[in-house]
């Protein structure tokens, strides 16, 4: 079958925000049809029911698990379909649809397993500036770990070949990105950023926990992942 990209949209109470996102959405990207899949982690706002009428895919979790069961459901259900590509992309507005081709273009080329969007790469960080000094701060420390250089090691905002995906461990329910990052480069596989845009949720606030609550559980993230047992090392 001809190659497409599942594009996983983990969404915990984004039926405001989903309309624009959903409706800025491209057809295709590089090349690539794209096949938006909105997983409802724990919803009650009807976010799946906002999904369904725009004639999008849904995944409906419930209880609520996290972003991190999201993304590890909709990876499975993107290989489970056949996708060539899976990207994935938040569901508040913060990522721009149209800039997935910046993800593709690596991995069709063969220079990448994985793209990352880079907030950092892609101008002047928005937001807080506690924010702003935790995401220099764990870039570095993300970077000396796995041996490449990684900007912006929270983002949500990435592409993956299908036979990468397959290999990639991601049991974190919440803070999963250090992990998917750290066991690619332990896989081996090549990780490549692009610049990415850093833009306001569109609605609604952020679900995520405030500032010394999100850096703590990303370090916890970051040191299970570092001293897990792994097949390649």
């Amino acid at each position: 079958s001809p190659p497409f990209c599942v594009v996983v949209i983990p969404a915990h109470n984004e039926a405001e925000s989903l309309p624009v996102v959903l409706g800025d959405f491209p057809a295709s990207a590089a090349g690539i049809p794209l096949v938006p899949l909105v997983v409802a982690d724990g919803c009650d706002d009807g976010t799946e029911d906002v999904a369904r009428e725009l004639g999008v895919a849904v995944v409906d979790q419930h209880p609520r698990r996290g972003s991190g069961a999201a993304v590890r459901v909709g990876l499975q259900t993107a290989l489970e379909a056949g996708a060539t590509m899976v990207a994935t992309l938040d569901a508040d507005g913060q990522h721009d649809p149209a800039e997935i081709g910046r993800l593709l273009v690596p991995l069709l080329e063969g220079r990448a397993d994985l793209v990352q969007g880079s907030r950092v790469l892609g101008g002047e960080l928005k937001g807080p500036r506690l924010r702003r000094f935790g995401i220099r701060l764990f870039s570095r420390v993300v970077s000396a770990l796995v041996g490449t250089r990684i900007s912006d090691p929270s983002t949500g905002f990435r592409a993956v070949t299908a036979d990468a995906a397959r290999g990639i461990v991601i049991t974190e329910d919440q803070f999963y990105v250090p992990q998917l990052i750290v066991s690619a480069a332990r896989r081996g596989l090549s990780i490549v950023e692009v610049p990415a845009s850093d833009r306001p949720r569109l609605a609604g606030q952020t679900k995520k926990p405030r500032s010394m609550g999100y850096g703590w559980g990303f370090t916890k993230s970051l040191l299970r992942s570092r001293f897990a047992r792994h097949p390649s090392g």
